[in-house]
């Protein structure tokens, strides 16, 4: 046996298994939503333990006369069914609400991730078990093709997109069985295999693979593999002006439009139908919207933002260096100079968008930040960026950064989780200058405080860490439209501040919520916004059906309000129970995981311990438990 050919097969399969992983995780946070990512994580291990059983089972049929062949077969099938399952693949719509149809799709999709796995498990279980090597040297190639394999993630989706990347997954599985075929030279063909093309089926397969692929990767109108549905919303009806994917998202921008200008929260003193602007709308993997708008640089032509509720902050006299967090399509840096800010940093964690504004010939002249003097855009994490450096801001602004998509750590983790903490709000903080504020918008709606109230409470325990001891006084929250917008002042305001900020209230008809020398109305706002430490915000912000408690590093889900028993008991007892928001959408994300749980342990219960039932019985009761238990607490 050549081991050279055989240690480049497995580096080749170990690679396209853990490719093949993440991308499935990007794809579908595109086509679903962000808490499917643990689903395609747990999927694989599904198929790849599947595969390892089917070794055991067969382990008689497995010998190390055939072993050449049965592991260049087996990568073979690995490489073809990639293929043929993301092209079925993109035809399943998942739909979120709870209905035996959607437990059938969900069982469908997960079949379907799940059968490219199982040919990697019975690869990887032939050559630890079944190779001539010592199973320490397999066992490390195995782990440096995984390991290379996520940085080819990185490669492929700054290279093409999620179904093309897939596809090239599958030629690397396919060069693997190249490569594990030559490793026993002729001896590796199995009996049935004669002269003719049979005979050369594995490069006949490989070429077919890599055409494929590269006529996917070349398709610029979405004719080949491609999602027909993302969450919801038909993806061949009309192409986007521009379309991004890489390792945080799929970006898109539509064609440009004249149309009445989009303000998160516009004022009801100015009259949008009158004026047009040409927009061009972005959206994040799907769903999470920004707005690029056609001013060519020309800031005249952005007036209407001084109209947005989430521009509140900039109202405030003195202002002269501020920093966006989130730039999205450009938006939040316009009105940084539309009010007059000359120094302005706008740090971005998605390069895409930071390519769009700087590079893209059409969509950087389309809206023109590179004309603009003084602003400096970074390509890296917010609070990471923050943490770092040494400037100090008079405004730091983060207006409803929610991008839903998955960071592939597992459910409810989303890229910008971190960024809604106590301890990242303190780092926002301690980046202000003496009199400087941190402004954040949020939804609002008068009949659910459910957002605002934990949005109010995170401010109040980043003051209370600070040591500030009266936390309603370094706090002006304001609402328009259903968008509300905090303005935090560590130093507290100053009496002309706090004038500033009503009368651009006042002005702009925007009602408001808290203010230092004004009443409360919200009794909910009102009981937080007097806590005087930690424990007393603990005790009654957890003290409603949606948790108000402030997140933290150790629990930062900001956006997931919903305890899980409360979710199970709306599955059960109807939805009529629940009221519409953020629970809402807390309640479809915690079902729809439940229900994707019961699948796997579906799957997991027919497809390995069924079979393996009297091999448990042999190892007795005791080791099999404790086995089980002691892999199930890892998982967990």
């Amino acid at each position: 046996m050549k081991k050279f050919n055989f240690y480049a097969g497995l580096f080749c399969v170990t690679s396209a298994t853990l490719m093949l992983q993440l991308i499935q995780t990007r794809i579908l946070s595109v086509i679903a939503w962000y808490h499917l990512a643990f689903f395609v994580i747990s999927t694989a291990m599904f198929g790849l333990s599947a595969g390892a059983v089917w070794v055991y089972l067969r382990r008689e049929r497995f010998s190390t006369a055939t072993f050449s062949a049965d592991i260049a077969n087996y990568s073979l099938a690995f490489a073809v069914s990639i293929a043929a399952a993301v092209a079925l693949q993109m035809t399943v719509v998942p739909i979120a609400i709870v209905t035996m149809t959607s437990i059938l799709i969900w069982a469908q999709l997960a079949v379907l991730i799940s059968v490219p796995f199982f040919f990697s498990g019975v690869v990887v279980s032939l050559a630890l078990t079944r190779s001539p090597y010592p199973i320490g040297k397999v066992y490390g190639v195995d782990l440096i093709g995984a390991a290379i394999g996520c940085f080819g993630v990185l490669l492929l989706l700054n290279l093409t997109d999620g179904p093309s990347a897939v596809l090239w997954t599958s030629v690397a599985a396919a060069i693997g069985a190249v490569f594990f075929a030559k490793s026993h030279g002729s001896t590796a063909l199995l009996p049935t295999e004669d002269n003719g093309i049979s005979k050369h089926s594995r490069w006949v397969w490989l070429l077919i693979l890599l055409i494929v692929a590269s006529l996917n990767t070349l398709d610029d109108r979405r004719r080949g593999l491609y999602p027909v549905f993302a969450k919801g919303q038909s993806q061949l009806s009309g192409l986007p002006w521009f379309e991004t994917w890489n390792s945080y998202s799929r970006v898109t921008a539509t064609r440009p439009f004249e149309r009445a200008p989009f303000l998160w929260g516009p004022s009801e003193t100015l009259d949008l139908s009158k004026l047009k602007v040409p927009s061009s709308a972005l959206k994040i993997d799907g769903d999470a919207g920004t707005m690029g708008f056609g001013i060519a640089g020309d800031i005249s032509k952005a007036d209407f933002l001084k109209y947005d509720i989430t521009n509140l902050a900039y109202h405030l006299p003195g202002r002269k260096r501020s920093a966006v967090i989130g730039v999205g399509g450009g938006r939040d840096i316009i009105s940084a100079r539309v009010f007059g800010i000359a120094d302005i940093t706008g740090v971005e964690i998605n390069p895409a968008f930071v390519n769009l504004l700087l590079h893209e010939p059409e969509f950087r002249d389309f809206v023109g930040l590179n004309k603009l003097e003084g602003v400096n855009l970074v390509v890296d994490e917010a609070r990471s960026w923050f943490a770092r450096s040494q400037d100090k801001f008079d405004i730091i602004q983060m207006s409803l950064i929610d991008t839903w998509a998955a960071t592939g750590a597992g459910a409810f983790t989303l890229s910008e989780n971190g960024l809604y903490t106590v301890e990242a709000w303190q780092i926002f903080m301690d980046r202000l200058s003496t009199n400087g504020v941190f402004t954040v918008s949020r939804w609002y709606s008068p009949y659910d405080t459910a957002e605002t109230g934990r949005l109010v409470s995170l401010a109040v325990a980043a003051l209370l860490e600070k040591g500030v001891k009266t936390p309603k006084d370094h706090i002006f929250l304001s609402a328009g439209s259903n968008i509300a917008s905090l303005v935090v002042s560590p130093s507290g305001f100053t009496p002309q501040e706090l004038q500033s900020l009503r009368e651009a209230s006042d002005r702009l008809r925007f009602g408001r919520l808290i203010a230092p020398d004004e009443p409360t109305q919200s009794d909910t706002l009102r009981a937080i916004v007097s806590v005087s430490n930690q424990a007393e915000l603990d005790r009654y912000a957890g003290s409603f059906r949606l948790d108000l408690t402030a997140p933290t590093d150790n629990r930062p889900f900001f956006f997931n309000q919903l305890p899980l028993w409360d979710a199970v008991s709306v599955m059960l007892f109807g939805f009529d129970t629940l009221p519409a928001g953020v629970a809402f959408g807390n309640m479809l994300a915690t079902a729809t995981l439940v229900t994707l749980f019961f699948i796997a342990l579906v799957l997991v219960i027919v497809a390995i311990v069924l079979p393996l039932r009297h091999a448990l019985t042999d190892v007795g009761g005791r080791l099999a438990s404790a086995g089980s238990a002691y892999f199930i607490l890892i998982g967990a």
